[in-house]
């Protein structure tokens, strides 16, 4: 050891919420210069909460103001980075992850959700710098984890999703990646990408495509990794039994669709690597996020 310390960095995400500190103060200067007529500063039957006055204890005050400097912070997004990393370097990474029951086939094994994990800790080992949030979907979207640099906690996440998860069955990607952007709001422009993983088995094909169009009119491309293989498989119900077509009574086979991945990909600004591309795929994913 060099006897050198590393001190890790703090960064505010929304330095502009700090004004609201100085609110308690700006309060009591008012009330003070009001006195009596103070009651008029709040709606009737409030009095009680927001004149509430802590007299002489300075213990209580210092507590209360403590509680909102607290309240402040949180309201700031408060990050900390590892030492020679700025908020400069990191990109944001919503990453979407397909738990339809297509998604339990195995024609890649052991199974496409299961492929779905080995690729994403493969791909996080050539990662720059990243922040990534975890969004699964199936007949709706559940947004499991905020953004956050712990690349393990979300690895660990994906490794814990099955279809099971969810009761209604279905693939919504269009809400998918509405609730995945949404995650991105206050990511730099130039900074942020979606991550999906999917077999491109998916309802409403159009709404997806214009999602995808003004998500790339708002610098926002769709990075994806095709899972499973055009060959297909059959896929289990949950109950043991081969998922069934209820309008022909004949056994679904699920198959990768890369034709509307990769349509959307293009709509986006982004890029569509297929499940036969191995590590050169993997690298055009990063030099994208790059």
């Amino acid at each position: 050891m060099d006897g050198t310390a590393t001190v890790n960095s703090i960064a505010l995400l929304a330095p502009s919420w700090v004004a609201l500190a100085a609110l308690p103060w700006l309060l009591r200067a008012v009330l003070r210069l009001h006195k009596g007529d103070a009651t008029r500063l709040v709606s009737p039957g409030l009095e009680h909460w927001a004149l509430r006055d802590l007299g002489g204890d300075r213990l209580a005050n210092l507590s209360w103001y403590l509680a909102w400097i607290a309240l402040v912070l949180a309201l700031c997004r408060p990050v900390v980075w590892p030492p020679g990393v700025s908020p400069r370097d990191y990109r944001d990474i919503a990453t979407v992850v397909d738990i339809s029951p297509s998604m339990s086939a195995r024609d890649v094994r052991p199974d496409r959700l299961a492929r779905v994990a080995r690729e994403w800790r493969r791909l996080t080992t050539d990662l720059p710098p990243v922040r990534a949030s975890l969004t699964a979907y199936s007949a709706e979207a559940y947004r499991l984890l905020p953004l956050s640099s712990d690349l393990d906690i979300v690895a660990d996440y994906i490794d814990g999703l099955t279809p099971a998860v969810t009761r209604r069955r279905g693939s919504n990607l269009a809400q998918a990646l509405e609730v995945a952007a949404s995650g991105l709001h206050d990511s730099p422009r130039d900074a942020r990408a979606i991550l999906l993983f999917s077999d491109g088995e998916i309802h409403a094909p159009e709404a997806c495509a214009r999602i995808a169009r003004r998500l790339g009119e708002d610098g926002l491309p769709i990075l994806i990794l095709g899972v499973g293989r055009r060959v297909g498989a059959a896929i289990d119900d949950g109950t043991g039994h081969l998922l069934r077509d209820p309008a022909t009574g004949q056994v679904h086979v699920s198959r990768l669709d890369p034709g509307i991945l990769e349509r959307l990909a293009r709509l986006s600004g982004g890029v569509y690597v297929g499940p036969g591309e191995g590590t050169g795929g993997r690298r055009r994913l990063v030099e994208a996020i790059e």
